[in-house]
């Protein structure tokens, strides 16, 4: 999963993103047991880790001045930069 590799991105937001993305594994793991088609929060959270995700990506590159945006490499740099 790609949200998982931006459990380790050093942002401001990290906090908020580990909660969000520990309920959403919840929801996740509650979905193998009842049928998520109409869960709004299963959704929701989906969508709230899209976004961060995608206002991470920008952060980072500003921060440490690399081009190729979250990978091994460049979140090793963010790491070393908070």
């Amino acid at each position: 999963m790609t949200g998982f590799r931006y459990v380790f991105v050093r942002v401001p937001w990290q906090p908020a993103y580990l909660a969000i993305f520990a309920a959403f594994l919840g929801t996740v793991g509650e979905s193998f047991i009842i049928d998520t088609d109409h869960w709004r929060h299963y959704f929701l959270l989906l969508g709230v880790i899209w976004g961060l995700m995608a206002v991470s990506r920008p952060y980072v590159r500003r921060h440490t001045g690399t081009v190729t945006g979250v990978g091994p490499a460049t979140l090793a740099q963010a790491n070393r930069a908070a």
